[in-house]
């Protein structure tokens, strides 16, 4: 009887939003190759080269890409050119309601799914809200779910920071980068070539 090999999980993980990542919000992409992919709300921008060179860096056997966004798939299958159209989505706020903090919903999904995600030790998280001062303009909650990693108490949001974020990645055994674009411009060709040095980067001893 043949023996059944099953290929190993993927290490690395590139984890990615739309707006202000894939396509600027009220702004151009810095690649110089716009064009209008569709419509929600207004026109939306993308880069062809932007789009393809992220599916390439996707297509890595050893890699696993997943969209973290509000964007339902039906909305993105609507967009063309647009990447991803086989990458799965991590749960979001709308598919979650046992998630008490919206505004957090994405870092309190992200840590469930690397529950379920053992094999990933190299993260690559693409979000232009991952700032500090996003953090703090966007969370006036005292405390977040306890899946999250990050609490706080009597309102002192400095438990938000990046920092902490980075921290918790790291505590889970997770080298992170994390990637965050200015809203009007999306990811540059600077940050581009960061992402793809990052997650095809050879591991130590290899």
């Amino acid at each position: 009887m043949p023996t059944t090999h099953r290929s190993p999980r993927p290490a690395r993980a590139l984890i990615v939003d739309v707006d202000g990542v894939v396509s600027p919000v009220h702004g151009h992409t810095a690649w110089g190759d716009d064009v209008v992919a569709g419509e929600v709300f207004g026109p939306v921008l993308v880069s062809p080269t932007l789009c393809r060179r992220l599916d390439q860096l996707a297509a890595r056997p050893d890699l696993t890409t997943w969209w973290l966004t509000s964007w339902p798939a039906q909305l993105r299958d609507r967009m063309d050119p647009f990447p991803g159209r086989t990458w799965p989505q991590i749960t979001s706020q709308l598919d979650d309601p046992g998630n008490p903090h919206p505004d957090w919903w994405k870092w309190t999904a992200l840590m469930r799914w690397l529950d379920q995600q053992r094999a990933v030790n190299r993260l690559a998280w693409c979000d232009d809200h991952l700032t500090d001062t996003h953090l703090a303009e966007t969370t006036e909650l005292d405390e977040l779910d306890d899946a999250s990693g990050l609490t706080s108490s009597q309102g002192d949001h400095t438990a938000y920071g990046i920092s902490t974020i980075r921290m918790t990645l790291a505590g889970h055994g997770i080298e992170p980068l994390l990637l965050a674009p200015r809203t009007s411009v999306g990811i540059t060709p600077a940050q581009m070539t960061r992402l793809e040095r990052f997650l095809t980067r050879a591991s130590p001893g290899r």
